[in-house]
């Protein structure tokens, strides 16, 4: 769906797209190839300076220019939810996530908070008004907020913007 209303109306290269591959039988597989497609296309040793480290020293980041990323009812944002244990991931770029998070109640994929948090830029989109106690938290006492809702533990390099529709505000 992505490809066919937005990334196919868009003048970007071929090469430049990178699904994950959802055919892989394990989302723990897919998980793995995806990481593994996106090293291959983002390290070089020219964009050594646009990657960093770990916490603790370890493997490098890529620094996305934007990530565009929602907000669900619960707090998550990509395929981050409350609890799991995906949000305390350190050193991978792509992790599974497994069922019973999100509706449809399916095996995920989804970047990492060391990677979203390297970005230049968060667009988050936030729409309907299931969502609006959640994004006053989140805007209003981020620090509280980010104890409950993962969305609110987006902290970028670079900045946020928020789109919301009038019926969340």
């Amino acid at each position: 769906m992505a490809f066919r209303v937005l990334i196919s109306r868009v003048p970007i290269p071929s090469q430049n797209v990178h699904r994950i591959p959802v055919e892989v039988e394990h989302p723990e597989g897919a998980a793995e190839a995806y990481e593994r497609i996106l090293r291959e296309f983002l390290w070089s040793p020219k964009k050594a300076d646009t990657h960093s480290r770990t916490p603790h020293g370890g493997e490098l980041f890529p620094a996305f220019d934007l990530i565009l990323l929602g907000v669900g009812k619960d707090g998550h944002t990509a395929s981050l939810f409350p609890g799991d244990q995906a949000l305390e991931e350190e050193n991978r770029w792509v992790v599974a996530v497994h069922s019973p998070y999100g509706f449809p109640p399916v095996p995920r994929i989804t970047l990492t908070l060391p990677v979203i948090n390297r970005a230049g830029c968060i667009l988050f989109t936030v729409s309907g008004s299931g969502k609006r106690e959640v994004l006053r938290s989140i805007l209003e006492d981020p620090d509280s907020a980010a104890h409950l809702y993962p969305a609110a533990r987006v902290n970028p390099q670079g900045r946020v913007v928020w789109l919301i529709d009038e019926e969340t505000v």
